[in-house]
């Protein structure tokens, strides 16, 4: 039961840095709240670097199913990203509240907020091993 439970702590940080955070950011565009995009793709980058420092710290120690379910979804959580915010900017279109403006946005976070977890899982692959060797994280000896 206590596997489940992490395995299911380890899907929300990917939910909340993907989908959820392209919700938000329709929302935003939704509102006509411009300024407020600059707080939420730093709150966005923080949370990104927050999943993947999490995924490689605790693994083995604390909770690692939980971590690597969290390595293992961030990909997918990106592609569920880009159909999320997909469906729900069709929602707003078909309802009318979309003017040329917030268009180009929804582009713009349409792209970003996927490659962001991308990249971000791709550097914690990429630079995972000198972290470990120049002591930024506590690794498992092998």
């Amino acid at each position: 039961m206590v596997a489940i439970v992490c395995l299911i702590l380890g899907f929300i940080p990917p939910l909340v840095a993907g989908p959820l955070a392209g919700l938000a950011f329709i929302n935003l565009l939704k509102r006509g709240k411009g300024w407020y995009q600059v707080p939420f793709w730093v709150l966005l980058v923080l949370v990104n670097l927050l999943v993947m420092l999490w995924v490689i710290s605790s693994s083995g120690t604390w909770l690692p199913i939980a971590s690597s379910a969290a390595c293992f979804f961030t990909p997918v959580a990106s592609v569920l990203t880009a159909l999320v915010m997909r469906m729900a900017w069709r929602r707003l279109e078909a309802a009318g509240e979309v003017d040329p403006a917030r268009k180009r946005w929804f582009a713009v976070g349409f792209a970003l907020i996927p490659a962001l977890q991308i990249l971000m899982f791709l550097a914690l692959i990429i630079f995972a091993p000198e972290a470990c060797k120049i002591g930024l994280v506590v690794c498992q000896k092998s």
